[in-house]
């Protein structure tokens, strides 16, 4: 079935970059938008509430695709900190801190 649809300038373009962002054409958008709005019923409820388990359901979203991962740190090593240099601990008082203690 074929239908003509008369569309905004504003329209069309929103249509199409929802379209070129899902990786359809507009055309193909619209179908599938259109099947969509047919199986929901009057009612408002969605019709998938209806629809069996087992039957495949195209996927939508984000998905994360696997990579191969390198290692970066793969050597352990051993520091005895008995002979690390000790360094003087530092004290700072500025007016800042004095000021949220206070509250």
């Amino acid at each position: 079935m074929n239908v003509n649809l008369k569309l905004s300038v504003e329209t069309a373009k929103r249509l199409s970059d929802k379209a070129i962002r899902e990786g359809q054409t507009l055309e193909g958008f619209l179908e599938n938008l259109a099947e969509h709005e047919a199986l929901v019923p009057s009612n408002g409820k969605s019709a998938d509430a209806d629809r069996p388990e087992d039957e495949e359901r195209p996927w939508r979203g984000v998905f994360v695709l696997d990579y191969p991962r390198q290692e970066i740190f793969a050597a352990e090593h051993e520091v005895n900190v008995n002979t690390l240099p000790s360094l003087p601990a530092e004290v700072r008082i500025d007016a800042r801190r004095m000021a949220d203690e206070s509250e």
